[in-house]
């Protein structure tokens, strides 16, 4: 495969980690205050967050969400990853990636 070929399955192969990514990322921004509220419960009585910034409390849910589509996404991800890793390897090399029975 050419140089440009490689790109282009890489190109591919990001855009659909990507793809995969979104889905995850609505539900984790939709939820985001849920997740909050479980993150602050064990602070002590009177205690509560403090944003520095105008924008903090914003970017504390965009960051939740971005971490829950990556947890969803992960599956994906990691198939995208060794579908673009493995034709390079030889049987040994994929033999040595597999699970192995106990």
């Amino acid at each position: 495969m050419s140089l440009t070929g490689h790109l282009t399955e890489l190109r591919n192969r990001i855009l659909i980690s990507v793809f995969a990514l979104l889905p995850g990322s609505v539900v984790g921004f939709v939820l985001s205050g849920a997740i909050v509220r479980i993150l602050i419960a064990p602070l002590p009585k009177g205690q509560y967050l403090v944003a520095f910034g105008l924008t903090e409390p914003f970017m504390i849910d965009v960051q939740i969400a971005v971490t829950v589509g990556a947890i969803a996404a992960m599956p994906v991800i990691l198939y995208q990853f060794w579908q673009f890793i493995s034709p390079g390897l030889t049987a040994q090399e994929r033999a040595a990636a597999r699970p192995r029975s106990w």
